[in-house]
């Protein structure tokens, strides 16, 4: 199958430029992190791909920002995802129950996100997100803001759900150990004006010492 290349990237603001005439690739059906200096462009180039991709391809995405609406349950936010998707009353509860358990929120269904913390908040845009069927998922930092020992958990579960799926998942983050426990393959963006990228798969021969020269 052939993978998602996308090639002749121009962004800028004003007269700073971001990208000129950039090119990047992603291999399908597989997890890819991509790793840089805070403003380098990571974010803006997640950015970019989502709206080209959006034309045409089912695409779910975990932002920064927390996205939900506080008028509505856990549950509802996350049935938001699956309206208008031919499924019964039973099949939208079995996808929803089984994400809650993915991040670890089972029970929270009849929570509004004002009772929640920042990180359980961040938990429920990721079991939405996993909740969508769509072919590739797009996640900006999605971890940051949930503590160690459920991220270890939800990356480890998040990563099989992926794979079990044969979805195209693309990361973006500055964590080296979140994107060596979650990813197969690290690209590294460097550069300002001229952008360099380096890529690698995540082996058991990979360390955080051998890559963090990178970022």
């Amino acid at each position: 199958m052939a993978d998602y290349r996308f090639e002749n990237i121009n962004v800028s603001f004003g007269t700073d430029v971001i990208y000129k005439n950039f090119s990047i690739e992603f291999e399908k059906n597989r997890i890819t992190t991509i790793l840089g200096r805070s403003g380098c462009g990571k974010t803006t180039l997640l950015n970019y791909i989502m709206k080209d991709i959006l034309r045409y391809k089912n695409l779910s995405c975990v932002f920064q920002e927390e996205i939900l609406v506080k008028w509505l349950t856990v549950y509802e936010n996350i049935e938001l995802v699956l309206k208008n998707k031919g499924l019964s009353k039973t099949e939208k509860n079995e996808i929803i129950i089984k994400n809650l358990r993915l991040v670890n929120l089972n029970g929270y269904e009849k929570y509004y996100p004002s009772s929640l913390s920042g990180g359980m908040k961040q938990r429920v845009n990721i079991a939405r997100a996993a909740s969508y069927p769509a072919d590739l998922l797009f996640m900006d930092e999605p971890f940051k803001s949930i503590d160690i020992i459920n991220k270890e958990e939800i990356i480890g579960k998040l990563k099989q759900e992926i794979r079990s799926h044969n979805q195209t998942a693309v990361m973006v983050s500055h964590d080296l150990d979140e994107a060596i426990n979650f990813s197969e393959n690290i690209i590294f963006i460097s550069g300002k004006k001229r952008k360099k990228i380096k890529k690698f798969s995540v082996n058991k021969y990979i360390s955080k010492e051998m890559l963090i020269k990178y970022i």
